[in-house]
Formats: structure tokens, sequence, C-alpha cells
């Protein structure tokens, strides 16, 4: 009977583990280096996310590969997290053409650094997608762009 028992809540044991481990990869779907699709707008928000050049606000698009339209406010960026910590963020040359007409690629385009003047918190909505547990700011500084196969690669 005790090795009925001990077996029992073993299973139980076992069984409770899964559904554990289940319920923390659901609300956490997507480790960190995953690449996930989000759209930027690329305003300062001192100036209500509407001229100037920095990160005004996100929002979180899917993973890679789920097609979709962006908004019209915004750009479609693809982010992750390196082994580093560091966000990683590339942004298609087409993606930054279709966004207010190209208003932004000039900060891109033939550029070692881009500068963000203010910090800027992602949305906890991103951050998840992205495999934080907390959230992310990117801190006022130059970040180094990279360009190859028309897309340019931004690392904060």
């Amino acid at each position: 009977m005790k090795k009925l028992f001990i077996l029992s809540m073993l299973g139980i044991m076992m069984m409770g583990n899964g559904v554990f481990a289940a319920t923390s990869m659901l609300s956490n779907p997507s480790p960190a280096g995953v690449w996930v699709k989000f759209i930027f707008n690329f305003h300062k928000p001192k100036w209500d996310c509407l001229r100037g050049f920095g990160l005004c606000f996100d929002i979180e698009w899917g993973l890679e590969g789920i097609d979709g339209q962006a908004a019209p406010q915004g750009c479609i960026v693809k982010g992750q997290i390196n082994d580093m910590g560091h966000l990683v963020v590339e942004i298609a040359e087409t993606d930054l053409l279709k966004y207010e007409n190209g208003a932004s690629l000039p900060f891109f385009k033939n550029q070692r650094f881009i500068t963000i003047d203010d910090p800027y918190t992602l949305s906890l909505s991103t951050c998840k997608a992205l495999g934080l547990s907390s959230r992310y700011t990117v801190k006022p500084g130059n970040y180094p762009v990279t360009f190859s196969n028309g897309v340019y690669t931004v690392v904060f």
C-alpha cells in the first residue's frame, strides 16, 4: 500500500511540474533570441510623436514570418534580444521608404550611428514577446548602424 501511495504521489508531482512548465511557456511565449515583428514610430515623444528623430512608441506585431500591414503611423521592424542582452533591431530599407515617404531613411542611410536623445522604454507587450521578464529601456546615446542586403541593423 505504501508503494502505491508513493508512486501515486510521484506521478502527481511529475504531472504538476508538467503543468507548471506549460503555464510558464504560455506566459512567456517567445524566448530571448527569437525575432519578433513590431512597429516603431521614429519621432520624439516630447513633440507628440509627430516630428524629430527618436523612438516614440512600439506595438507588438507578432513572431517573424507572420505577415500583415503596418499601421500608417509606424514602421515595421524586427527585434530580438541577443546573447549579450542587447536589443537588436532590423529595419528593411523598403519599409523605411514606405514609412512617411522615406523621411527617416537619412538617419540610417550612410550613417555609422543613429543618435537617440531621449530614453525610451519598450511596451510591456513587446518586452514579453521578446522574452524579457522586465521592461527594457533604450538609453540616450549613439548606437551603431550596419547595412547589408537591404536591411539596416541597430544594436541598442
